[in-house]
């Protein structure tokens, strides 16, 4: 089987006052052929598919225009799964239509946690799949605030609130675990180990890592993280990766090579985790063609920050 990773295509990006529609819309036609070229069996998308709760109608289309481009391709189901930018009403609102195309998506952590835990099946009608799907989580959902409580207490009660929520989707998944099939989990977070190109590290508090790889569950042969731009391996002993952003989203990605996994799998076995280049279509284009116009965007920027 062959499961292709990607996440945090923050769809209606503005970089300054550079809109990026064209950049989104080459980056998802290329992948869209890429999971039909590459023959690939499960899409993953791990959190922020758009850049702002409510972002433009062009936006909107290009997501649902990718979606429509894999009707008929070899890829039989795609989970998807939200992010702090994204808004869950939005994300939910087609839900039922699309899971009727084999789209699976989870908007934020559901009353039934047992709704996280989705078993794929296969052509015959057998699970091909397990994946846990875990959307961003909200601090509400992690932890019970405290009068009194420090800084200090917020974040130790994130991290073990987070790593319960995984434990918790682990055991649900666990009688299937007799199955010779893949097991996957999906996050959000910030990943002990893992290196990112911006100072945005933590989405909760401070620049603290909320879980370290090995704090994930042994049932899970492959962790496909999101939140992190920079596509990259946490830690060694385990198959715990960010997939990264498939375009530069800001200047300190410029110099970052962006990608997403293939998955290959025998059984539960993880053959081999390979990352596929993504083309940067406007790099030259944007710093360097319009260099001119990028610096008077640079000092509009800055004055109206002196300003503010």
């Amino acid at each position: 089987m062959r499961i292709l990773h990607t996440s945090d295509w923050h769809l209606g990006q503005k970089l300054l006052n550079f809109d990026r529609e064209e950049e989104h819309a080459l980056s998802l036609d290329w992948l869209a052929n890429e999971v039909r070229d590459k023959q690939i069996d499960i899409l993953l998308v791990s959190c922020d598919i758009f850049d702002i709760g409510n972002p433009p109608n062009w936006a909107r289309k290009r997501y649902y225009s990718f979606l429509a481009q894999l009707i008929g391709s070899p890829c039989r189901h795609v989970v998807i799964t939200a992010g702090n930018h994204d808004s869950p009403p939005m994300l939910d609102a087609p839900r039922e239509l699309l899971e009727a195309l084999h789209i699976h998506v989870v908007s934020a952590a559901p009353e039934n946690l047992a709704d996280e835990l989705l078993i794929l099946n296969g052509p015959d009608g057998l699970p091909e799949a397990v994946i846990a799907a875990v959307p961003f989580l909200r601090d509400r959902d992690l932890r019970l605030s405290e009068a009194g409580e420090s800084g200090y207490d917020r974040i130790a009660a994130v991290s073990e609130g987070m790593k319960a929520h995984f434990d918790a989707v682990a055991a649900l998944a666990a009688p299937y675990r007799h199955l010779d099939i893949p097991f996957v989990a999906m996050g959000h977070m910030y990943a002990s180990g893992a290196k990112a190109s911006d100072p945005q590290n933590n989405i909760y508090i401070g620049n603290v890592e909320n879980m370290a790889a090995e704090d994930f569950s042994g049932l899970f042969d492959y962790v496909a993280l999101g939140h992190l731009h920079r596509a990259q391996q946490v830690g060694r002993k385990r198959h715990v990766y960010y997939s990264g952003s498939l375009i530069p989203l800001s200047f300190n990605e410029m110099a970052d090579d962006k990608s997403f996994y293939i998955i290959e799998t025998e059984g539960r076995a993880i053959k081999s985790v390979q990352a596929v280049p993504a083309p940067t279509f406007r790099r030259l284009k944007t710093i360097e063609g319009n260099i001119e116009e990028v610096k008077d965007a640079l000092t509009a920027f800055q004055a109206k920050k002196e300003m503010d």
